[in-house]
């Protein structure tokens, strides 16, 4: 069983589209709740308050605790995302495919900076 025929067996939904756009939404607020976490030394160290993107990055690479719980998170995102994209009736290469074109065509046009999903 590869891991999309996996996801779609724990799917207890009922294939409810605005259930897997809550869930990504949902566990892309616990990253964040991660970091929040290491700023007020919930992990054991020592509060980081002011921890730049530097600090955040000595920490996901030295604390596996951290690091498990981040990768947990993100696995949870990619369930949700899987199945959204199983439901529309798409493919992950579909996805990345587009995804590529999109970034490839802004990076020539010098607009991966800017507001607005045309530019």
């Amino acid at each position: 069983m590869d891991y999309q025929d996996f996801v779609k067996s724990t799917d207890i939904s009922n294939c409810n589209l605005q259930f897997y756009v809550d869930g990504m939404t949902e566990e892309s607020g616990e990253i964040s709740g991660i970091f929040k976490r290491v700023r007020r030394g919930d992990y054991g160290e020592q509060a980081k308050e002011d921890i730049d993107e530097l600090g955040l990055r000595y920490v996901l690479s030295n604390y596996d605790d951290v690091r498990q719980d981040m990768l947990k998170e993100l696995g949870d995102i990619h369930w949700y995302t899987s199945r959204f994209i199983q439901e529309m009736g798409s493919t992950w290469e579909e996805v990345e495919s587009i995804n590529t074109e999109k970034l490839l065509k802004r990076k020539t046009d010098g607009k991966i900076m800017g507001h607005g999903d045309n530019r």
